[in-house]
Parts: structure tokens; C-alpha cells; sequence
């Protein structure tokens, strides 16, 4: 038994209401996968911004200096949003002056400005059984295939496309609450993503009986979710739990 393991026995067993019927570990199969994206920041318009984008809108001009005077602004600043927006794809300079493209039109209409940030990497752990994402809340470093499988597992291939993978980016970015008060941060789409890779997790299975309440139940801890799993309890049980009630006390 692991350390690990014989400290969540005695978490369990703290408790002078519960006695232990079963112990045993095994290893969950999961798919990870590698992707590369560029997050991208969405704030909120400001005023020089969104003055910038309408002065654009209506009037023909190719130099910082004609929007300055219109507005009656520094012409640094307006040299440095000009740069920004036109890095960002919003504004772009034609043979007539500075002109608004569509994805500048439909910020504009929305008074939202999304920039986009370096490139970043992340990897994906999808569990088959789970049918989602699973967070690695701890980080956890992967197991080779020598333990016992879990034994109700689905090891069934993933097909991964983008857009199935994007949805995983997206899902861990909203998890880890890449925002502040002035920007949420967000991503539209890959830049490079791998095929997978099966790999395992060894998780820790405990059938309780509560003497108070006279019931006998199962705890999967589950290090991927750094908690109990509620999944796989769910699916022990299913499949089990009529044949709790005769299983002895260790």
C-alpha cells in the first residue's frame, strides 16, 4: 500500500462512524494530447479607441497627425494605438488612408478590442469513460501500464479534430479564470495540436460501510481531479452495488 494510499484510509476512517469493507487501486486510461494556441485578450473599448475607430469610419486619413488634430490629442498616442490596431487586424492602411476592416467594424459595433498574445502551450487530458476533459488539477505525472486497469475502463480511440480540441482549451482557460477587471482572456483557435497519446493515472477505491446509517458505499480518489470522483463512483456502483451488503470488514 502507498503512502499516499494509507493516508487517505485513515482521512476515511477519522470519521468513527465508518468501517472499511474493501481497499485496492488501479489505473484509469486517458488520452493527452499537446496544442499550441495564441490566447486572446478582450477588453473593453476605451474612449481613444473607440474615437479612433469612428474618426476612421468617416473620414479618409493616412497620418496620425490628421486624427491628433481632429481629436485634439497627443500624436504619440495616437501613433501607438494606430500600430496596435493595425497589428491586431482592426484598421489597415490602403492607396486612400486608413480604413476599417471587417473584424474592426464588427469590434467597433460590439465596443470590444481583442489582442492577441504569444504563443502558448497546454496539454489536454481526455478521459473516454468521463466522456470530457479532465482538469489535472495537481499536475499529475502519468503512470506507465503496470498496474491492474480499472476494470469497467474504455480505452476507445479519440478522433481529435480542431474544433474538438479547441473545446478543451477553451474549457481550461474559463476553469483557471483567465480574466481580471479589464480583460478576459480567451482563445479562437490552434496553431499546432498532436494525434495523443494513451496514457494512465492510478486512482484509489475504498467501500465504506456507515455503521450509523447502515449503508455501504464506494470513494474513488482520483488525482487528476484531486478529489473524490463522483464518475467513477457512479459506475462502481451501478455495477456493484447490489453485492455490497454480504462484503466483509477488513
Amino acid at each position: 500500500m502507498s503512502e499516499f494510499q494509507t493516508k487517505l484510509r485513515n482521512q476515511l476512517l477519522r470519521n468513527p462512524v465508518l468501517t472499511l469493507k474493501e481497499q485496492r487501486s488501479w489505473q484509469l486510461p486517458v488520452y493527452t494530447f499537446e496544442v499550441a494556441f495564441s490566447p486572446v485578450r478582450r477588453f473593453r473599448l476605451d474612449i481613444l479607441m473607440r474615437m479612433i475607430l469612428q474618426v476612421i469610419e468617416t473620414v479618409s486619413v493616412r497620418r496620425a497627425r490628421g486624427i491628433a488634430d481632429l481629436l485634439y490629442v497627443e500624436e504619440l498616442f495616437i501613433e501607438d494605438l494606430l500600430e496596435k490596431m493595425t497589428r491586431n487586424g482592426l484598421i489597415e492602411l490602403g492607396k486612400e488612408g486608413y480604413a476599417l476592416t471587417s473584424h474592426g467594424s464588427r469590434q467597433l459595433a460590439a465596443g470590444v478590442f481583442e489582442e492577441e498574445q504569444a504563443e502558448t502551450y497546454m496539454q489536454l487530458v481526455f478521459s473516454p469513460l468521463h466522456t470530457r476533459f479532465l482538469p489535472n488539477e495537481a499536475d499529475v505525472d502519468f503512470d506507465e501500464h503496470t498496474g491492474d486497469p480499472f476494470r469497467y475502463a474504455k480505452e476507445n480511440a479519440v478522433e481529435a479534430g480542431e474544433q474538438f480540441l479547441l473545446t478543451g482549451v477553451q474549457e481550461a482557460l474559463a476553469d483557471k479564470e483567465e480574466h481580471s477587471g479589464d480583460f478576459v482572456e480567451t482563445v479562437n483557435h490552434l496553431l499546432d495540436f498532436d494525434e495523443g497519446e494513451l496514457q494512465w493515472v492510478t486512482c484509489y477505491e475504498f467501500l465504506v460501510h456507515d455503521t450509523k446509517e447502515n449503508m455501504t458505499y464506494v470513494r474513488v480518489w482520483n488525482p487528476l481531479v484531486d478529489g473524490w470522483d463522483a464518475t467513477l463512483e457512479e459506475v462502481i456502483e451501478r455495477q456493484e452495488g447490489l453485492t455490497w451488503k454480504n462484503a466483509p470488514t477488513l
